[in-house]
């Protein structure tokens, strides 16, 4: 499953935010076509959009746990892909349509919020400690994450493109389809989520997952009451996930 980072928008506007300074031309690039999408939206539409992608990542992540804990010991999930690949994975099971904070949505936006997002994820990520591949120096790697991220933000605005040159048509609504209307509460807790995996991530050492998750965990053990369900292990393990995910970042 592909990483969205919680916090994309912390020190990015979406509608006037600069890009980062590698990989400055082809980030400007992507930047200008995802407005041109977004052009009559608004910062809080924006974010109010992302925090629905952070929710539909979520889903997706849970559906991975649950096929590999159905297929039984042994068993891999597929982990190299990328954020727009998974938000095409579950688009036709999600219903954007009825949304008051989020008009008339469609989703050549999402994908154009998304591309935005990876823009705003290269920033927060750049200036942050990494675990540094053997021989590897701090600039070799924040280049490789840059190039990377600008993979991503390029593929998902292709897609926003692509969706309004096909006039593409989601299919109808099954008993499947999950409703972002009627989801709000559920976005809103997720929120909760989104923001503690962000500061975990933030703040791991360079050392196991297990044991960041266990030190983490007790730094932020009130976040985690609020956001979390299951006992200490379960958290605690949930933590060393997200550690994991966020070190693939830079294989």
């Amino acid at each position: 499953m592909a990483y969205l980072y919680p916090r994309a928008f912390r020190n990015f506007d979406p509608i006037s935010g600069t890009v980062p300074d590698l990989f400055r031309t082809q980030f400007t690039y992507v930047a200008e076509r995802a407005r041109a999408i977004l052009a009559q939206r608004t910062v809080e539409q924006i974010l109010f959009a992302y925090r629905s992608l952070l929710w539909i990542a979520q889903k997706r992540e849970d559906e991975d746990r649950e096929a590999l804990f159905s297929a039984g010991t042994g068993a891999t999930i597929e982990y190299w892909t990328s954020p727009a690949k998974d938000v095409l994975h579950v688009m036709d099971r999600v219903e954007i349509s009825g949304q008051a904070d989020f008009p008339d949505a469609t989703w050549q936006e999402y994908f154009a919020v998304l591309a935005l997002s990876c823009i705003g994820h290269c920033k927060e990520m750049i200036p942050v400690p990494r675990v540094l591949s053997k021989g590897d120096s701090p600039e070799m790697e924040s280049l490789r994450v840059a190039a990377d991220i600008a993979f991503d933000a390029t593929e998902a605005i292709a897609i926003a493109e692509m969706l309004i040159r096909e006039a593409h048509v989601i299919p109808t609504a099954t008993e499947k389809t999950i409703s972002l209307r009627n989801s709000i509460a559920a976005i809103a807790k997720h929120q909760l989520t989104a923001n503690l995996k962000a500061s975990v991530i933030e703040e791991f050492p360079s050392i196991s997952n297990r044991e960041a998750g266990r030190r983490i965990f007790s730094r932020l053990r009130t976040q985690a009451e609020e956001a979390l369900r299951g006992d200490e292990a379960e958290k605690t393990h949930r933590f060393a996930i997200w550690i994991g995910q966020y070190r693939r970042l830079g294989d």
